[in-house]
């Protein structure tokens, strides 16, 4: 790797890439766990199959992922490249290049054929020297039961037995749930499989996790202790011990601590704000709450949460109490998000229908039931995942800020993923899709209107907060 790549490895060989390398010499079937940033991707799909191909050369290869076009664009294209292009491996191999030399499927002159995909595709016939599988499983298909079952059948009732004997079969990735695939195959005592486990904080002789302190990093040249804290401090624990400890259940299992939740008491003078809806589908008292926040985002961008409705009125009670909500706070408001898919559609499409009725026109936006992390591209569904992935690291960051009366709203954010209630959390989460710093002054009022103003205040004040 260092001789004929030193421009893919262009940092010094970590020991625990060298005790990678070793595994991947044998035969076998192989799992290892890493953390985000790491170069497993470069070792097990790029290095170890041109490797294989030149020195074993019996059995075709098959790369898989989750997303073919990161096979295709982070993979295929830069195996390729090397045959085309790497000077030392032509002088040595000779040109490999043939006239079958496409994206997903190319074979090289010694009869090795590549191919490459996303784990949900077809298969060629034919048998495999090796399969190398990378990050196979989303945020999405991990919450699912049924997309676990099929993954693990594809694995065990197709790709295996698509093996010459002899044949190997590894698989990186990071464990993004207690519930996935790779966590399953770790996790599991004499399953046959070979299996390294490692996180960015690790001790690699007797293999356990280390303290996040500076010196205990697993490859300190790469991401060392102040970015991996400085990462962790963006994406927020939750994330962080997904991506880089391999402990997608932090240890801190509770995303918003005490601690971090901020009051405020007065408001900031120049803000704009959003509402945002999670209409329920029922009016029994026993059902999730009909829920609107409004939320403001200061030029700090800190982010407010002004008020809110919290009941289990009628549908055609709680639009009214909505519209109502805009009308007092239009001035500052930039948009009202409603999500519009599913059972929810029905209700976004009557609330049009109200405010037509009533000649009123607010900015209504449709939310997606995603959020999707800056900087990674990730998305998180799921209520819990997209509201922690939203929220954590503004509150870790002292961000966020609520009003001392928002009782139900602590309780939330302090029970997020635990508690039955979470509807006040989720638009806390939904404002994030919709939130714009553009910041309107505090607009100055004679005392008459601030009286009528006031009063209009305590009439909402007793429908909102869940009282």
């Amino acid at each position: 790797a260092r001789d004929f790549f030193p421009h893919l490895l262009n940092k010094s060989v970590p020991e625990f890439h060298k005790e990678i390398y070793g595994d991947l010499l044998n035969p076998n079937y192989y799992a290892c766990a890493a953390p985000r940033g790491h170069a497993k991707s470069t070792i097990g799909l790029i290095i170890k199959p041109i490797h294989y191909a030149l020195f074993n050369a019996s059995g075709d290869i098959t790369l898989l992922s989750a997303s073919e076009s990161f096979i295709v664009n982070e993979i295929t294209r830069k195996i390729k490249h090397e045959f085309e292009h790497n000077e030392l491996l032509i002088k040595l191999f000779k040109d490999q290049k043939t006239i079958k030399w496409a994206e997903t499927y190319f074979v090289l002159k010694n009869g090795v054929a590549f191919e490459a995909g996303g784990i949900g595709g077809q298969l060629r016939g034919g048998r495999r020297g090796l399969i190398a599988l990378d990050d196979l499983e989303t945020n999405e298909t991990v919450e699912s039961e049924e997309q676990r079952s099929k993954l693990r059948d594809r694995v065990n009732k197709e790709l295996i037995p698509k093996l010459i004997p002899g044949g190997q079969l590894i698989y990186f990735g990071t464990i993004i749930s207690p519930l996935c695939y790779l966590n399953s195959i770790i996790s599991t005592p004499d399953n046959g499989w070979t299996k390294r486990f490692y996180a960015a904080y690790w001790d690699l002789k007797n293999k356990c996790m280390l303290p996040q302190e500076k010196g205990n990093e697993l490859w300190a040249e790469m991401l060392p202790h102040e970015e991996l804290q400085r990462r962790k401090q963006v994406q927020g624990t939750n994330s962080f011990s997904s991506e880089y400890l391999n402990t997608p259940v932090s240890d801190e299992t509770q995303p918003i601590k005490e601690g971090q939740i901020r009051y405020w008491k007065e408001f900031p003078q120049t803000y704009s704000s959003v509402l945002t809806v999670d209409p329920a589908y029922s009016d029994d008292e026993k059902a999730d709450f009909k829920t609107c926040s409004h939320i403001a985002i200061d030029q700090q961008m800190n982010r407010y949460l002004a008020s809110y409705i919290r009941t289990h009125a009628p549908i055609g009670e709680f639009q009214d109490a909505i519209i109502n909500l805009w009308l007092q706070n239009k001035n500052t408001v930039t948009a009202v998000g409603i999500p519009n898919s599913g059972v929810e559609k029905s209700f976004f499409d009557s609330f049009l229908k109200k405010c037509d009725e009533r000649k009123l026109y607010p900015p209504v936006v449709e939310l997606k039931n995603a959020f999707t992390q800056t900087g990674t591209s990730i998305s998180q569904r799921g209520k819990k995942a997209r509201c922690t992935a939203a929220l954590q690291p503004l509150f870790e960051q002292g961000k966020y800020f609520i009003h001392p009366d928002h009782i139900e709203a602590r309780e939330e954010l302090l029970t997020i993923g635990s508690s039955r209630w979470d509807d006040l959390v989720d638009t806390m989460a939904y404002a994030e899709q919709i939130l714009v710093p553009n910041y309107f002054p505090i607009e100055k009022v004679d005392e008459h209107t601030q009286e009528i103003r006031q009063h209009e205040e305590e009439e909402r004040i007793n429908f909102a907060y869940g009282l």
